[in-house]
């Protein structure tokens, strides 16, 4: 499954502009074993003294209030639980690549969206993602904004929740 959120700051303002103002800044891949729900995602760091890069951190933080002024989370249509599972692990296969949109010198980088299809990509059988990219002054060629991502008809938003005032 999938987490979007609406965030909050300066880099959720720049992804809502170039989204035209659709609501999900943020997306990140849920995780689930046992009692333990973590999302992997990759992001500009939001804790002191950690790089910007993918991490993982556990459900309450990426939803919480300073962060986030919404979340839903989405079902990958025909995923089995195990496929889950498995985009899960693959998105851990990543955890300390740099954020940030990747360009010919910085082919490394990865941004949240590139992260779930790269996830998801390296599942077998599981559904295809195949959002369309945008076209930015500036920006490199091939960037998928997570509204476009939550916009695809493979995904449907089975819960929705509110994180409150920032504060």
């Amino acid at each position: 499954m999938l987490i979007f959120r609406e965030g909050r700051g300066p880099e959720a303002d720049s992804v809502r502009t170039a989204q035209r103002g659709r609501t999900w800044t943020h997306v990140g891949i849920l995780s689930v074993e046992g009692d333990v729900v973590t999302v992997l995602h990759a992001v500009p760091s939001e804790v002191p003294g950690r790089a910007d890069g993918v991490v993982e951190d556990s459900l309450a933080f990426f939803v919480a209030a300073p962060r986030a002024s919404a979340h839903a989370v989405f079902r990958v249509e025909r995923a089995t639980s195990a496929q889950g599972a498995a985009a899960a692990s693959s998105a851990r296969s990543f955890l300390g690549r740099p954020f940030g949109v990747p360009d010919d010198r910085h082919a490394d980088r990865m941004t949240c969206t590139s992260l779930v299809l790269a996830a998801w990509g390296g599942v077998p059988g599981a559904p295809s993602l195949h959002p369309k990219s945008v076209e930015l002054p500036l920006v490199p060629p091939g960037l998928i904004l997570p509204a476009d991502l939550a916009d695809l008809p493979e995904l449907t938003a089975v819960g929705l929740g509110n994180a409150g005032p920032p504060p």
